[in-house]
């Protein structure tokens, strides 16, 4: 999963503004420093979400990288459930409904699927995803 950002020069500062989410501005010395502090702001932007219902933008795979937009990959394991929650929420499902589609025996095994900082599942639980979200798609998170 990988975020946009618009980088232009601010007298000797580089600045970025991440093109798929609002307010997400930042500022640093060089690129390094910005992708750092870009990898560690979506970080903790995807997590103030998880107790949300707000659909939050997904990265558009139409932008390319270019001289003045940087690609920041978001740790897959932290995006995984950040993308599982949107597709959920963009099928208007609640947490237990979609736990019932996957037939886990608790509400808190799918829970866990989608607020875990690190969300790293077995195979058998993804093949449970995609038959109830056909349109989940790894590639989107590598």
């Amino acid at each position: 999963m990988n975020y946009h950002f618009k980088i232009s020069k601010k007298e000797k500062r580089l600045c970025a503004d991440c093109i798929e989410l609002e307010n997400i501005y930042l500022e640093a010395e060089n690129k390094e420093d910005l992708i750092d502090f870009a990898s560690g702001i979506l970080t903790m932007s995807i997590e103030d979400t998880n107790n949300s219902n707000e659909i939050m933008p997904l990265p558009d795979d139409s932008i390319e990288e270019a001289e003045n937009i940087l690609q920041v990959k978001v740790d897959p394991e932290v995006a995984f459930g950040y993308y599982l929650r949107m597709i959920r929420l963009k099928n208007n499902l609640t947490v237990n409904k979609a736990a019932q589609m996957m037939k886990f025996k608790d509400i808190r095994t799918y829970s866990i699927l989608e607020s875990s900082k690190k969300s790293n599942p077995q195979l058998t639980v993804l093949d449970k995803i995609k038959s109830v979200f056909p349109e989940f798609n790894l590639n989107i998170l590598v």
